[in-house]
């Protein structure tokens, strides 16, 4: 059975059918082997040997690149290798978003203690030790910080006010990273919408001629991009 046209429900059953079996493209003795899969609730991430792992950093979790891999897939089903391409990138860009977001509220806690020792100095004579047990969440000194800071008509607010004030050109560089990393992720799927729409336009056009022509030198119709291909 040979699918010519897109948007066939028929066809696509067809396809899904011969990819679970392992028979939508046979491969010959000196193929590579396919790409490594992993299953991710239920839905079947297939890897492309030609992307490689992600780049994951030190308490990232592989699981959850593949379960956003896995969902992003589902809502844009690539199409042709080029779309797959390019949902590796949107995948990767949403991911450096949400690494980036992590990474500056870290870095805020990381430095807390610091401003921490600057707020309460006035306030208290042992404000160094305090600080740093306060860091180490240190009952005692966690207990011992609220007072003073209520004393003074403060709350932990004013010590992030601070460590923020501390780190505030640290932070405009990780939020212009993530302005980047969106601003490019929305040019890929921008990318995805113009490959789609050029083909459909194309097929339009061809369909429009074949049904005003007279019947000779009729043009091809343009075959919809070829199915996905583990390379």
């Amino acid at each position: 059975m040979r699918c010519e046209m897109p948007g066939n429900f028929a066809c696509g059953i067809h396809r899904a059918v011969l990819e679970q079996n392992g028979n939508n493209n046979p491969r010959r003795p000196h193929d590579a082997p396919p790409a490594p899969t992993r299953t991710v609730d239920g839905t079947h991430v297939r890897r492309r040997n030609w992307a490689g792992e992600p780049t994951l950093l030190l308490g990232e979790d592989a699981r959850g690149y593949d379960e956003l891999l896995a969902q992003v897939s589902r809502v844009l089903v690539p199409r042709d290798v080029i779309e797959d391409m390019w949902i590796r990138d949107v995948v990767d860009l949403a991911w450096d978003v949400l690494r980036l977001r992590r990474l500056k509220a870290s870095l805020l806690r990381v430095r807390a203690r610091e401003a921490l020792y600057e707020v309460i100095e006035p306030l208290d004579a042992d404000a160094f030790d305090l600080a740093r047990g306060w860091f180490a969440r240190d009952a005692a000194a966690v207990s011992r910080v609220e007072r003073a800071l209520q004393s003074a008509g403060l709350s932990v607010d004013a010590v992030m006010a601070a460590t923020l004030r501390q780190e505030i050109e640290e932070i405009e560089r990780i939020e212009a990273m993530i302005a980047n990393a969106e601003n490019r992720r929305g040019t890929a799927l921008s990318e995805i919408e113009r490959h789609r729409a050029s083909f459909a336009e194309k097929l339009r056009g061809t369909l429009h001629q074949v049904e005003n022509s007279d019947g000779q030198g009729a043009p091809i119709v343009p075959q919809p991009p070829a199915e996905q291909e583990a390379i």
